[in-house]
């Protein structure tokens, strides 16, 4: 198969063909029995591509070890793709963001300090020789199994590549001080439509990259160099995230991202600048004059929900139909022939995947469920392919027409032509309805709110065609599913945090031994958990500590004082120091031996867009007052837990121990602290091929907890902020015919502790 391209579109083997893609996060799916029954869904809804991250991290956990077994079985992956029937979009990074730990760096890469990640420092390309080297070497793994693969038509270097630099000075306070204010006024002010305005209708007329003033990027010059060396002979690309600056231009084709939608606070459909940045995308491409077509590489068909957010089922509702249909429609005003909808196919950020901006589920209100079901918006895409599909190759070869003209002069309008047709596109948002007039053409159009059409006329002027807003009302309900599950009423419950006891035998664990950093890249953790504990004689006035996120301080077993440091919730840039004084009562100490015990929680790594992956996690500070203290440490929430995505032995439920049987809901006696763990059991006999989708429910637990599926770690839940209550659970992590185990470790950080009610439920 032969991938040439030219101004237009793609050409396989000499025929031009429209580009339909989404996005899937294989890693996602835990369970590698999920991934042809979603493929098979994106090919009904009429893609004719699949677009595949490869995330560095999650084949790499430890340094100089690769694992491509079991759900990181990406040979299984790409034969599926292809026994789909779908061309394949490969992007192995080495960055690719993606809401995950670190942006896909794997964090012994972190640890290192030499390497400058991603060649960029200070708002400049920094090639470094020993970050390429450790690249070299997760290239020479990934790219020679993605070129042997006939369908494959494009692949990516790098990811998103810009030069922000960390703000110092007087903007970094600034900024500072407006997150430990209102962390999402910075992201409302950015959303606004006054902003896109300014961004995106003004600044770009006053300074615009091209051909002329671009400068070459060693970095990404040097990563195609190598995929060529190891096999890849299709068009490489690189997605930017600004159509007018920041462009790659050292690839075959240059690509854009375009996420209109992401503000939550407001209904866009209130916003007349709302696709602004859209709508310049044919402007910025231009500018460089190069024999290639409009490839948006990440184009917004969902958005991520945040902890503390509205939830998925919110953002669905706010994005509506409405929002995959206006979007699409721009788009293509733009001259866009290769569309990739991201991300197509939600799933589940287990274990500790994620980057710090985002919580378990990751739905994203994308076209396919969590639970892998096709929702309205998978209906829209349809829908659009099919009337899209319908005009033919002509659509495939446009030009702008200049000086239109219409009314009201409110409402966005452009005028394409081909050979045979031109094609209208009316948008009305930001305003009430519209009775649009377009010049060339006899006929009014009417717009309700928040509506586009795409019209098609004769070079006459004659109407020949109509694509109307999408009828949300054309899509049947979706019956509820059924299914037979068992009430989840026999539980145990057990003490999971022994080392609070002041007789724990600790001897096992690490030695601090006087080192200066204590955060968990420099004591080799990386992700999750650490508990710190620590021996004295004598009586501490006081500890001054800082942490990202999460802590807890215990002394001879009592609750001291809970913190959390999460004002940088975006997971983006420099987070908030800030120092906590924790006193330490003289009643909670004895004379002699005294014990102090701090559990730490990241929430992952930042997402290194703006060279923010070595942002501390755990314990980036701590003086004891009063007494020397002898600190001891391990890695984990429960004993055994290590890794990126954690698969516990069952040793770590089983030595939790006594275990006294209880119901739901359940309350801790005050005078107990700490980490408590509830079980139970349960069979299942479930004979369908493709039983319905099940998901487990908390009523609440006070006031943290992760969830451990047959030993898979598959849910964080945090009372506080919220807002996911349900957690989706993949048939073949969750076994249809036979024994399963469910284990809730609850974090108790406050004086309440306990778990509600705990059920299973079809999604």
């Amino acid at each position: 198969m032969k991938v040439t391209k030219d101004r237009y579109s793609l050409k396989i083997d000499g025929k031009r063909v429209f580009i339909w893609s989404g996005a899937l996060h294989y890693y996602r799916l835990p369970e590698p029995g999920q991934w042809k029954k979603i493929l098979k869904l994106m090919k009904d809804a009429g893609l004719n591509a699949v677009d595949v991250y490869f995330p560095w991290n999650y084949h790499s956990e430890k340094e100089g070890k690769y694992d491509f077994t079991g759900n990181r079985d990406v040979e299984r992956l790409m034969d599926e793709v292809e026994e789909a029937g779908l061309y394949l979009i490969a992007r192995p990074g080495p960055y690719i963001c993606s809401e995950i730990d670190a942006g896909g760096l794997p964090a012994w890469l972190l640890a290192k300090p030499a390497p400058v990640l991603r060649c960029r420092a200070d708002g400049k390309v920094v090639y470094d020789e020993i970050y390429m080297q450790y690249v070299r070497e997760w290239w020479e793994r990934i790219t020679p199994r993605i070129a042997r693969r006939k369908n494959l038509i494009l692949f990516q270097a790098e990811n998103e590549f810009n030069l922000l630099p960390h703000l110092k000075g007087p903007m970094s306070t600034i900024v500072t001080q407006i997150r430990k204010y209102d962390s999402s006024l910075l992201f409302k002010l950015a959303n606004s439509d006054a902003f896109n305005f300014l961004n995106y209708k003004i600044l770009p007329k006053l300074s615009r990259q091209t051909s002329e003033n671009s400068e070459p990027n060693p970095y990404i010059a040097k990563l195609c160099e190598w995929s060529r060396e190891m096999g890849i002979e299709v068009p490489i690309f690189h997605n930017d995230i600004l159509s007018c600056g920041e462009r790659q231009t050292d690839v075959d084709m240059m690509a854009i991202d375009d996420y209109p939608i992401n503000d939550f606070f407001s209904d866009w459909r209130d916003k007349r600048h709302i696709f602004a940045k859209t709508d310049i995308i044919e402007e910025g491409h231009e500018a460089f004059k190069r024999d290639e077509p409009i490839f948006a590489a990440e184009f917004q068909s969902s958005w991520f929900d945040s902890w503390g957010g509205p939830g998925y089922d919110s953002v669905r509702a706010l994005l509506g139909t409405d929002q995959l249909d206006l979007a699409t429609k721009s788009v293509l005003a733009q001259r866009a022939t290769l569309i990739n909808y991201f991300l197509f196919a939600g799933g589940v950020t287990w274990g500790y995947l994620g980057s710090p901006d985002v919580y378990t589920s990751h739905d994203m209100a994308a076209p396919i469920s969590e639970c892998g079901q096709a929702t309205e918006r998978w209906h829209v895409v349809k829908w659009l392919i099919d009337e899209v599909t319908a005009l033919g190759e002509d659509f495939l070869e446009t030009e702008t027409v200049e000086g239109v003209e219409h009314r009201p002069s409110r409402v966005f309008c452009k005028v394409r032509k081909s050979k045979r047709f031109k094609y209208i596109f009316i948008r009305n948002t930001g305003g009430p309805d519209a009775r649009v007039k377009v010049s060339g053409c006899e006929d009014y159009f009417r717009l309700g709110r928040a509506e586009m059409k795409i019209i098609v006329t004769d070079h006459a002027g004659r109407v020949v065609k109509k694509i109307e807003p999408f009828d949300a009302g054309s899509v049947a309900a979706r019956e509820a599913a059924r299914l037979e599950l068992p009430a989840l009423e026999k539980w145990t419950v057990s003490g999971a945090s022994p080392q609070l006891d002041l007789t724990y035998d600790d001897s096992g664990w690490q030695q601090l031994d006087g080192r200066k950093r204590l955060d968990l890249d420099a004591l080799g953790i990386h992700y999750g958990y650490c508990w710190f504990r620590g021996t004295y004689k004598g009586r501490l006035s006081k500890i001054v500590i800082d942490v990202r996120h999460c802590f807890t301080v215990y002394v001879n077993g009592k609750l001291a004082a809970t913190r959390d440091n999460f004002r940088n919730t975006s997971g983006v840039g420099d987070d908030v120091p800030e120092t906590f004084e924790i006193p330490i009562h003289h009643e909670y100490q004895q004379g002699g031996k005294n014990v102090i015990v701090i559990v730490v929680e990241s929430l992952g790594h930042n997402k290194d867009f703006e060279n923010d992956a070595r942002n501390p996690r755990g314990i980036v500070s701590l003086k004891c007052v009063g007494a020397k203290v002898a600190w001891r440490y391990r890695g984990g929430l429960l004993e055994g837990e290590e890794g990126l995505c954690p698969v516990l032995p069952k040793k770590s439920f089983s030595s939790c121990k006594p275990k006294a049987k209880i119901a739901l809901p359940h309350f801790w006696e005050p005078e107990n602290e700490g980490v408590a763990l509830y079980e139970t059991t349960f069979d299942l006999n479930i004979d369908e091929a493709e039983p319905a989708p099940v998901s487990l429910e908390l009523q609440e637990a006070f006031s943290k907890a992760n969830i451990y599926v047959n030993g898979y770690l598959m849910g964080r839940y945090w009372h506080e902020k919220g807002p996911q209550k349900r957690f989706y659970l993949p048939w073949g992590i969750m076994n249809p015919k036979g024994s399963n185990h469910i284990a809730i470790a609850v974090w108790k950080r406050w004086e309440a502790g306990g778990l509600g009610k705990v059920s299973l439920v079809c999604c």
